[in-house]
């Protein structure tokens, strides 16, 4: 059962736009080809995210600006 833990974490930067979100976790997938972006790191993040059974979420971060991820674990 998902429930109230929900970890949020939001930033400043430029966000995610909608049409990237389904694709963002997938391994090698970058927007950043011209600074060395591997497209490793929300990859990983979704293999710990799986691992341990909780989900996780895609939004823009109202108080920021930016993206807003939501961790949403087992309890």
């Amino acid at each position: 059962m998902y429930g109230d833990s929900t970890q949020p974490l939001e930033d400043n930067g430029p966000g995610i736009p909608e049409g990237n979100r389904d694709r963002v976790f997938e391994q090698g997938f970058t927007t950043k080809d011209h600074n060395g972006g591997t497209g490793m790191g929300m990859a990983s993040v979704r293999q710990i995210v799986l691992a341990h059974d909780w989900r996780i979420e895609i939004g823009e971060s109202n108080d920021l600006g930016g993206v807003r991820f939501e961790i949403q674990t087992r309890v």
